[in-house]
């Protein structure tokens, strides 16, 4: 959600292409469909491929439970993560209380204006995109591809196998994924700065979280440092809070670099 909606509808663009490209080659060859043609020991090579390494390959499975906190609501994502499989780790869900508290920030920043109305449909559209490619496209492609490359020659079976596993990573962008609090932290400082009319503060939490990691906002007190300080300003302190972050050369993240 922190890349902007121009870089990822490319992307998303280029991705489903390629996964009907690759769909209209599967269906054409008809060396697939006949056994003389088939070599056992490939197809057993990228079997043995697809379950030990396959998921690794093509990148992270669409998440029912991320887009739940997003939108909060259970509904839309539940009829999709039954299709997909279970993805809900219960020991990995935060406290009820914090669960609240950024469901509610979600529902805040979702009536804010975008170029596609209220920023929650354009969620909504990043949500299809997700699905489409990270669990409709991922499975397609894992359990296809072991008929496509059983049939091919030596060089081409070891190109195939790697390289269409990249096309569903092409949209994994930001490297580690951001936590929930992050993600709203720099959604909200995004809404300030280009001036969208009920931009909502940095709640509680959210204010804790940047005092306890300044290390993850330091573009911000690097770049727009005076505008960052009176954005963190707004609103209630936690308790015992620490200086701002980029109030002085004894930051959090300057202590860190000396």
């Amino acid at each position: 959600l922190a890349a902007q909606m121009r870089r990822v509808v490319p992307i998303w663009f280029v991705q489903v292409m390629l996964v009907a490209l690759y769909i209209e080659q599967l269906n054409q060859d008809r060396r697939t469909k006949q056994v003389e043609h088939v070599k056992v020991a490939y197809w057993v090579v990228a079997v043995v491929f697809q379950i030990y390494a396959g998921e690794g390959q093509v990148g992270e499975t669409f998440n029912p439970r991320y887009w739940n906190h997003v939108l909060a609501t259970e509904r839309v994502t539940d009829k999709m993560a039954k299709a997909v499989s279970p993805l809900v780790d219960k020991s990995e869900q935060e406290e009820e209380a914090d669960r609240e508290k950024i469901n509610k920030s979600f529902q805040e920043l979702g009536k804010c204006w975008s170029c596609f109305g209220m920023l929650r449909h354009e969620w909504k559209i990043r949500l299809f995109m997700d699905w489409s490619v990270n669990a409709m496209a991922k499975h397609i492609i894992l359990y296809t591809v072991p008929i496509m490359v059983c049939v091919e020659k030596p060089l081409d079976f070891v190109k195939d196998l790697t390289a269409v596993m990249f096309i569903t990573v092409l949209d994994d962008m930001t490297g580690e994924p951001k936590d929930a609090k992050e993600l709203l932290v720099k959604l909200k400082f995004s809404m300030e700065l280009s001036h969208r009319k009920g931009a909502p503060m940095l709640n509680l939490l959210e204010k804790q979280f940047v005092h306890e990691h300044p290390e993850r906002f330091h573009r911000f007190n690097d770049l727009v440092r005076d505008k960052w300080q009176s954005f963190q300003s707004k609103g209630d302190s936690p308790p015992d809070a620490p200086p701002l972050l980029g109030a002085g050369t004894t930051s959090g993240i300057r202590q860190r670099d000396t």
